[in-house]
């Protein structure tokens, strides 16, 4: 409601919205067809940023299936954890091939710089 509207204008708004909305909906659509839409609206509503090339993606399906929707997020749950887990595998191997590179410029020994040496 604007600062300036009537409650009877803010009345007449809602109303020709709703009547927008049911014209946009085919006459055979039903409130279990309605629940699972807004399921669905609810779910990609919730994701942060991090995951909009997946809402992009997603909004692209012609058919908002509720069972579809839940399967698609549980395949992006898992290429997360599998891209996660290759990150980590690959910052380890870079970190412990760093550390055995390293060579203590005081006891000539690899795997730790002089500030670290005891």
């Amino acid at each position: 409601m604007s600062p300036d509207e009537s409650l009877q204008s803010l009345m007449n708004r809602v109303d020709q919205a709703i009547v927008t909305i049911q014209n946009l909906h085919p006459a055979t659509f039903t409130i279990e067809q309605m629940d699972n839409e807004l399921a669905f609206m609810a779910m990609i509503h919730a994701l942060p940023q991090d995951y909009a090339s997946f809402v992009s993606a997603t909004l692209l399906l012609t058919d908002l299936d509720k069972e579809k929707i839940q399967s698609a997020f549980v395949t992006e749950e898992a290429q997360c954890h599998h891209r996660n887990a290759s990150t980590q595998d690959s910052a380890l191997i870079t970190s412990t091939a760093t550390k055995q590179s390293k060579m203590c410029t005081f006891c000539k020994y690899k795997g730790h710089m002089q500030e670290t040496c005891c």
